[in-house]
């Protein structure tokens, strides 16, 4: 939807020199409308990505790289990296978007522990990921979500171990 909203934007700026004053002032017209459309577009809040991206990614990220699954090791630490990245995106204003930097390097610790395909270095690196996510909790005022490294088989309908 943004990008539709962008690219009707983008028509009427080009167009906008040769019309006429009535159809310069419809043309912003609907550029206010189309403002107004993209301001009110909808964006998950910072729960909604917390809980339906990053925290899920975060335990099928050990799951898979605990079965040496490396490819959908790396895949689930790309969607956990982006749904910080769409937050402060989506989020810059909000306080808690500034705290967000501080999950990279351990992220790119557990990336190269990935590529390396080294299962005791990625263990690692996962607790150390695993505790900046505390720390950041605690630094926003959410000390009482704690992070853990997963136990049990909670992704029934997803094959971990490549057969």
């Amino acid at each position: 939807m943004e990008k539709r909203l962008i690219f009707g934007f983008a028509i009427y700026v080009l167009g906008a020199c040769n019309l006429t004053d009535k159809q310069h002032t419809d043309a912003l017209a609907t550029i206010d409308s189309l403002k107004t459309n993209l301001a009110s577009a909808y964006t998950p809040g910072f729960g909604d990505v917390m809980r339906n991206n990053i925290q899920i990614e975060h335990e099928k990220l050990w799951y898979a790289a605990s079965e040496s699954n490396w490819l959908l090791a790396e895949h689930s630490l790309e969607s956990l990296e982006s749904g910080f990245k769409n937050l402060k995106h989506w989020k810059g204003d909000d306080p808690r978007a500034k705290f967000l930097d501080m999950i990279m390097p351990s992220a790119e610790a557990v990336s190269v522990s990935l590529k390396q395909k080294d299962l005791s270095a990625f263990k690692k690196k996962y607790a150390v990921l695993t505790n900046t996510c505390n720390a950041c909790h605690r630094s926003t005022g959410y000390q009482y979500i704690v992070i853990k490294v997963p136990t049990g088989d909670h992704y029934g309908n997803q094959e971990f171990k490549i057969k």
